[in-house]
Protein backbone atom coordinates (compact mmCIF):
# COMPACT_ATOMS: atom_id res chain seq x y z
CA UNK A 1 0.00 0.00 0.00
CA UNK A 2 3.03 2.46 1.16
CA UNK A 3 4.65 1.68 -2.62
CA UNK A 4 1.65 2.27 -4.64
CA UNK A 5 0.88 5.47 -2.56
CA UNK A 6 4.76 6.28 -3.58
CA UNK A 7 3.51 5.57 -7.06
CA UNK A 8 1.00 8.65 -7.17
CA UNK A 9 3.34 10.93 -5.64
CA UNK A 10 5.75 9.50 -8.54
CA UNK A 11 3.11 10.07 -11.42
CA UNK A 12 2.59 13.40 -9.95
CA UNK A 13 5.54 14.71 -10.31
CA UNK A 14 6.16 14.26 -13.48
CA UNK A 15 2.81 17.00 -13.71
CA UNK A 16 5.00 20.01 -11.76
CA UNK A 17 6.63 22.37 -13.84
CA UNK A 18 10.26 21.79 -14.18
CA UNK A 19 12.51 24.37 -13.23
CA UNK A 20 16.16 24.67 -14.49
CA UNK A 21 18.76 27.58 -13.78
CA UNK A 22 22.52 27.93 -14.60
CA UNK A 23 24.58 30.94 -13.82
CA UNK A 24 28.34 31.64 -15.45
CA UNK A 25 30.59 34.48 -15.11
CA UNK A 26 33.88 35.13 -17.18
CA UNK A 27 36.59 37.56 -16.30
CA UNK A 28 38.51 38.25 -19.98
CA UNK A 29 41.52 39.91 -19.10
CA UNK A 30 43.64 42.65 -21.58
CA UNK A 31 40.81 43.71 -23.51
CA UNK A 32 41.50 46.22 -26.00
CA UNK A 33 40.55 49.60 -24.77
CA UNK A 34 39.77 52.67 -27.11
CA UNK A 35 40.03 56.21 -26.32
CA UNK A 36 37.60 58.79 -27.69
CA UNK A 37 37.82 62.06 -26.71
CA UNK A 38 39.69 61.27 -23.31
CA UNK A 39 37.37 58.55 -22.36
CA UNK A 40 38.48 55.07 -22.24
CA UNK A 41 35.84 52.53 -23.44
CA UNK A 42 35.92 48.96 -24.90
CA UNK A 43 33.25 46.82 -26.57
CA UNK A 44 34.00 43.73 -24.54
CA UNK A 45 33.33 44.15 -20.57
CA UNK A 46 36.20 42.97 -18.29
CA UNK A 47 33.66 40.92 -16.19
CA UNK A 48 30.75 38.91 -18.20
CA UNK A 49 27.91 37.62 -16.10
CA UNK A 50 25.46 34.94 -17.47
CA UNK A 51 22.26 34.11 -16.13
CA UNK A 52 19.48 31.23 -17.38
CA UNK A 53 16.51 30.39 -15.79
CA UNK A 54 13.92 27.88 -17.79
CA UNK A 55 10.44 26.81 -16.70
CA UNK A 56 8.72 23.98 -18.15
CA UNK A 57 5.39 23.02 -17.31
CA UNK A 58 3.49 20.29 -19.19
CA UNK A 59 -0.17 21.93 -19.82
CA UNK A 60 -1.86 18.84 -21.33
CA UNK A 61 -0.47 15.14 -21.25
CA UNK A 62 -3.37 12.49 -21.51
CA UNK A 63 -0.37 9.49 -20.65
CA UNK A 64 0.30 11.16 -17.82
CA UNK A 65 -2.84 11.94 -16.22
CA UNK A 66 -4.17 8.68 -17.04
CA UNK A 67 -0.56 7.41 -14.93
CA UNK A 68 -2.03 9.11 -12.27
CA UNK A 69 -5.59 8.33 -12.46
CA UNK A 70 -4.34 4.29 -12.64
CA UNK A 71 -2.00 4.70 -10.00
CA UNK A 72 -4.69 5.98 -7.58
CA UNK A 73 -6.82 3.30 -9.07
CA UNK A 74 -4.26 0.64 -7.83
CA UNK A 75 -3.34 2.12 -4.23
CA UNK A 76 -7.40 1.33 -3.70
CA UNK A 77 -7.02 -1.89 -4.54
CA UNK A 78 -4.38 -2.56 -2.89
CA UNK A 79 -5.92 -0.88 0.30
CA UNK A 80 -8.94 -3.31 -0.38
CA UNK A 81 -6.95 -6.24 -0.68
CA UNK A 82 -4.74 -5.64 2.48
CA UNK A 83 -8.49 -5.61 4.09
CA UNK A 84 -9.19 -8.73 2.76
CA UNK A 85 -6.43 -10.31 4.32
CA UNK A 86 -6.83 -9.16 7.50
CA UNK A 87 -10.68 -10.04 7.30
CA UNK A 88 -9.47 -13.22 6.34
CA UNK A 89 -6.77 -13.52 8.66
CA UNK A 90 -9.74 -12.66 11.85
CA UNK A 91 -11.87 -15.60 10.34
CA UNK A 92 -9.13 -18.12 10.50
CA UNK A 93 -8.12 -17.08 14.00
CA UNK A 94 -11.67 -17.26 15.18
CA UNK A 95 -12.46 -20.49 13.50
CA UNK A 96 -8.99 -21.84 14.94
CA UNK A 97 -10.42 -20.87 17.99
CA UNK A 98 -13.78 -22.37 18.24
CA UNK A 99 -12.18 -25.61 17.01
CA UNK A 100 -9.99 -25.99 20.04
CA UNK A 101 -13.10 -25.30 22.28
CA UNK A 102 -14.95 -27.93 20.51
CA UNK A 103 -11.98 -30.01 21.07
CA UNK A 104 -11.81 -29.57 24.68
CA UNK A 105 -15.51 -29.41 25.19
CA UNK A 106 -15.22 -33.11 23.24
CA UNK A 107 -12.63 -34.24 25.31
CA UNK A 108 -14.84 -33.69 28.45
CA UNK A 109 -17.76 -35.50 27.07
CA UNK A 110 -15.84 -38.19 25.74
CA UNK A 111 -14.28 -38.24 29.60
CA UNK A 112 -17.87 -38.16 31.22
CA UNK A 113 -18.92 -40.79 29.03
CA UNK A 114 -16.10 -43.39 30.18
CA UNK A 115 -16.71 -42.66 33.80
CA UNK A 116 -20.48 -43.74 32.71
CA UNK A 117 -19.69 -46.44 30.98
CA UNK A 118 -17.00 -47.56 33.73
CA UNK A 119 -19.67 -46.81 36.41
CA UNK A 120 -22.12 -49.30 34.21
CA UNK A 121 -19.29 -52.12 34.24
CA UNK A 122 -19.28 -51.85 38.00
CA UNK A 123 -22.59 -52.03 38.46
CA UNK A 124 -22.96 -54.71 36.14
CA UNK A 125 -20.58 -56.78 38.04
CA UNK A 126 -22.77 -56.13 41.20
CA UNK A 127 -25.74 -57.71 39.50
CA UNK A 128 -23.88 -60.32 38.32
CA UNK A 129 -22.69 -61.20 42.05
CA UNK A 130 -26.39 -61.64 42.71
CA UNK A 131 -27.79 -63.28 39.86
CA UNK A 132 -29.74 -60.99 38.44
CA UNK A 133 -27.75 -60.74 34.53
CA UNK A 134 -25.27 -62.75 32.35
CA UNK A 135 -22.10 -62.46 32.06
CA UNK A 136 -22.84 -61.44 28.33
CA UNK A 137 -24.38 -58.86 30.12
CA UNK A 138 -20.81 -57.93 31.60
CA UNK A 139 -19.26 -58.77 28.14
CA UNK A 140 -20.83 -56.34 26.43
CA UNK A 141 -20.31 -53.47 29.19
CA UNK A 142 -16.44 -54.32 28.82
CA UNK A 143 -16.65 -53.83 24.89
CA UNK A 144 -18.85 -50.59 25.23
CA UNK A 145 -15.41 -49.47 27.66
CA UNK A 146 -13.34 -50.27 25.32
CA UNK A 147 -14.31 -49.27 22.22
CA UNK A 148 -14.88 -45.64 23.64
CA UNK A 149 -11.06 -45.14 24.81
CA UNK A 150 -9.75 -44.77 21.21
CA UNK A 151 -12.51 -41.83 21.23
CA UNK A 152 -11.13 -40.42 23.94
CA UNK A 153 -7.38 -40.48 23.10
CA UNK A 154 -8.55 -39.40 19.56
CA UNK A 155 -10.18 -35.99 20.58
CA UNK A 156 -7.11 -35.44 22.82
CA UNK A 157 -5.02 -35.47 19.71
CA UNK A 158 -7.66 -33.57 17.89
CA UNK A 159 -6.98 -30.71 20.96
CA UNK A 160 -3.54 -30.52 20.64
CA UNK A 161 -3.85 -30.27 16.82
CA UNK A 162 -6.39 -27.21 17.33
CA UNK A 163 -4.05 -25.97 19.57
CA UNK A 164 -1.02 -25.84 17.22
CA UNK A 165 -3.13 -24.88 14.94
CA UNK A 166 -4.31 -21.87 16.47
CA UNK A 167 -0.54 -20.69 17.55
CA UNK A 168 0.04 -20.60 13.52
CA UNK A 169 -2.64 -18.79 12.44
CA UNK A 170 -1.64 -16.40 15.33
CA UNK A 171 1.95 -16.31 14.31
CA UNK A 172 2.83 -18.19 17.37
CA UNK A 173 5.78 -20.23 18.01
CA UNK A 174 4.45 -23.76 18.30
CA UNK A 175 5.80 -24.39 21.16
CA UNK A 176 5.37 -21.73 23.04
CA UNK A 177 2.48 -22.23 25.82
CA UNK A 178 -1.43 -20.87 25.28
CA UNK A 179 -3.85 -21.00 27.98
CA UNK A 180 -7.77 -20.22 26.17
CA UNK A 181 -10.51 -19.18 28.41
CA UNK A 182 -14.16 -19.09 26.42
CA UNK A 183 -16.31 -21.87 26.60
CA UNK A 184 -19.32 -22.95 23.58
CA UNK A 185 -22.96 -21.99 24.77
CA UNK A 186 -25.66 -23.54 23.35
CA UNK A 187 -28.19 -20.59 22.44
CA UNK A 188 -31.38 -21.85 20.40
CA UNK A 189 -32.44 -20.50 17.28
CA UNK A 190 -36.09 -18.96 17.78
CA UNK A 191 -37.40 -18.81 13.95
CA UNK A 192 -40.56 -16.85 13.91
Amino acid sequence: VIKTYAQIDENTALAYPDINASADYTRIGNILEYEFNGRKFSFIPEDNYKIDLNIKQKIYSPQLFEAIKASKSFAKTSEVQIEIVKSETVNEVKKAYYFLLLAKKQIKINEESISQLQMNVEDIKKRLKVGMITDYDLLRAEVQLANAMPALTKTKNDYEIAKTSLKLVMGMEPSSSIKIDGKLIYLPLKIT
